[in-house]
């Protein structure tokens, strides 16, 4: 995908050598063009931690006048039930009145071995001079971090002169686990 900013030669980065019916990895058709990483998790809360979103633009070559999405769950049984539930009820995937297509991937990735603490979602505590979106955002963008943001909240904390902030990345592989070296 020319939306794919990572080494797609990397050996992380290529199809696992599993049968298709192992592999966490969706692909959905059928997007708004402009579908943001916020509206494409929307619909599949309580399914599992995701692993990897990577959204694609519309593109008459690729076959899909839409944008196109890869979800790549951390577990198999999320995508498994992702999967089934988009087969029995297309609907509950709906984004702005778009009832996406959704299939196994052709890029097939493996169950995750990494342990249930790892995630998308980052809880960054601090000082509010140096935990705020403004000084967080320009540190990461110094350290040469790409991301896509679900969302970002900050959270009252109970030590005086100190924040809470959850930063929602789009993906773990690459974005949460790199800002989390980072800091």
């Amino acid at each position: 995908s020319e939306n794919y900013l990572g080494n797609p030669l990397l050996t992380a980065n290529l199809s696992a050598d599993i049968p298709a019916n192992l592999s966490c990895s969706l692909w959905l058709l059928n997007l708004p063009e402009d579908v943001t990483v916020k509206e494409l998790l929307r619909p599949i809360r309580g399914y599992g931690r995701v692993f990897a979103t990577v959204i694609n633009p519309p593109s008459k070559d690729a076959g899909h006048m839409g944008a196109a999405a890869k979800i790549i769950f951390f577990e198999l049984r999320a995508a498994q039930a992702m999967f089934h539930d988009s087969k029995s009820n297309p609907s509950l995937f709906t984004i702005r009145n778009m009832v996406p297509l959704i299939n196994m991937n052709r890029i097939r990735t493996a169950e995750s071995n990494l342990p249930i603490s790892h995630s998308r979602v980052l809880i960054i505590r601090g000082p509010k001079d140096l935990v705020n979106n403004d000084r967080l955002t320009a540190f990461f963008m110094e350290k040469g971090i790409t991301w896509e943001m679900e969302t970002m909240i900050t959270h009252g904390n109970t030590v005086p002169g100190h924040t809470t902030q959850e930063w929602r990345f789009g993906s773990y592989r690459a974005q949460a686990i790199a800002a989390y070296l980072k800091l």
